[in-house]
């Protein structure tokens, strides 16, 4: 009752606020059921970023917080939590990460533009917070076959959706597909990777 009070609050503030709010609570019980299911849906909803809010929050950011903290609070209630199984099995590529992302944000020392620096850290972070949930929820050798038929159905959205609704462009992109990506070098390498699989 009180995510669907927050989420009418946020729709009347901004509709895609709202809409954010109600894909964000739908996906959260789906993960917290399932973490396979979150992360294939995530793998999808990663291609089309459906809802962008003109800033830096778009939809993509919002369910890959939510898969995180849905993979959080599922390692938090569970036995041998899915992390430290991760850090145990994985200690150099754990320290690895950790470096890297060290590295990434300590840039921002020598940066010409240290607010540019920090904000590529952060997406750093972001994208590494998905390999140890990927590592829980890729377990078994058809979840890897799942996970790349996810890749290509979102690929195939994107691709349909720039086909359905061109948009137009100037410059380098003018006559080329962009597909839900925005960006016509960005859609065709994920075509790219989509078409062999």
């Amino acid at each position: 009752a009180v995510g669907c009070i927050g989420i009418g609050v946020l729709a009347g503030v901004n509709p895609k606020y709202g809409l954010l709010g109600a894909l964000g609570l739908m996906f959260a019980a789906i993960t917290l059921m399932d973490i396979t299911l979150g992360f294939l849906l995530f793998v999808i909803a990663s291609f089309l970023d459906l809802v962008n809010t003109g800033g830096s929050l778009t939809g993509t950011k919002v369910i890959g917080l939510v898969l995180f903290v849905s993979w959080l609070a599922r390692t938090g209630t569970r036995q041998g939590s899915d992390l430290s199984a991760y850090i145990d099995e994985n200690p150099g590529l754990t320290a690895a990460l950790i470096a890297m992302l060290g590295w990434a944000a300590l840039s921002f020392a020598w940066a010409t533009s240290p607010a540019t620096a920090l904000g590529g850290a952060g997406r750093y972070g972001l994208v590494m917070m998905l390999i140890p949930i990927a590592y829980s929820a890729v377990r078994e050798r058809e979840h890897i076959l799942w996970v790349l038929g996810a890749f290509v159905v979102g690929a195939l959205i994107s691709g349909l959706y720039g086909f359905i609704t061109p948009t137009v462009t100037t410059g380098m992109d003018a006559g080329r597909l962009t597909g839900k990506i925005g960006e016509a070098n960005g859609e065709a390498t994920v075509l790219a990777a989509a078409i062999p699989l």
